[in-house]
């Protein structure tokens, strides 16, 4: 996200920081998530640590807390924007796994954005995010459309556990709304060239190969395909990380 917002390959001391921050905020999510979550787990994935005995909850519960507090710190040495967002996703992170863990269509909008916000996390060290915030979008729609393929794939394993988006409109309707969430990505994907903020070819071939990955994606999914959906959708994003990072030369 910085190196595109500022269209050059730049090192600094803020953007360490910044990189740790994030990489610290993410991982606190997760170890929250697996507190919060660790009686459902028991019943239906008692492999996982804290069911399983390999750690306490209580140890989980304080190594989140940890991790959200160095990287919110770490934020208010990037800048004040940088601070804001680490805070404010961090409190989002913690509320989501403590109070709204059941609805999990909440969470699959909640990831989403958090995979989003990295590039603009980046982009505040330029203050320049007309372009990234377009990357963001893209992000943003690809990511929630792999939430939601997961989801479909766990549909018979939440039932009871979770409210997921394929329980509240039905696998169809479900399907149905991967596919539209993966045209909005690639709709925002084209958007940086057609509005002329990214002119190069390399760009366009990359965005072009994303987009097709994502799009046999969405079909993968509609026809129950679930794993497979999520490689090529996974394959996609790495395709367009790389598009995003052609935008720094």
């Amino acid at each position: 996200g910085y190196w595109a917002s500022l269209g050059s390959v730049v090192f600094s001391v803020p953007l360490a920081f910044a990189m740790v921050s994030v990489f610290l905020i993410c991982g606190a999510g997760q170890a929250v998530n697996d507190y919060f979550d660790r009686a459902i787990d028991a019943k239906i994935r008692p492999s996982k640590p804290i069911p399983s005995g390999k750690v306490k909850a209580s140890t989980v519960h304080y190594y989140a807390l940890a991790l959200f507090l160095v990287g919110i710190v770490l934020g208010y040495f990037v800048n004040e924007t940088a601070f804001s967002i680490a805070l404010v996703y961090s409190t989002a992170l913690y509320a989501y796994s403590a109070v709204l863990q059941r609805w999990k269509y909440v969470g699959n909008a909640l990831v989403a954005l958090g995979t989003a916000l990295t590039l603009l996390y980046g982009a505040s060290l330029s203050g320049s995010y007309a372009l990234v915030l377009l990357f963001a979008l893209a992000v943003f729609f690809a990511n929630l459309a792999r939430e939601v393929t997961k989801d479909l794939e766990d549909l018979r394993a939440d039932m009871g556990f979770k409210k997921t988006l394929p329980m509240l409109l039905g696998e169809k309707n479900a399907k149905t709304a991967v596919l539209f969430y993966f045209f909005l990505a690639i709709f925002a994907a084209f958007l940086p060239y057609s509005m002329q903020f990214i002119e190069t070819i390399p760009y366009l071939a990359l965005a072009t190969m994303a987009s097709l990955l994502f799009a046999y994606a969405g079909v993968r999914c509609f026809r129950g395909q679930f794993k497979q959906s999520q490689t090529m959708a996974k394959a996609g994003m790495i395709i367009g990380l790389v598009a995003f990072l052609s935008a720094a030369f």
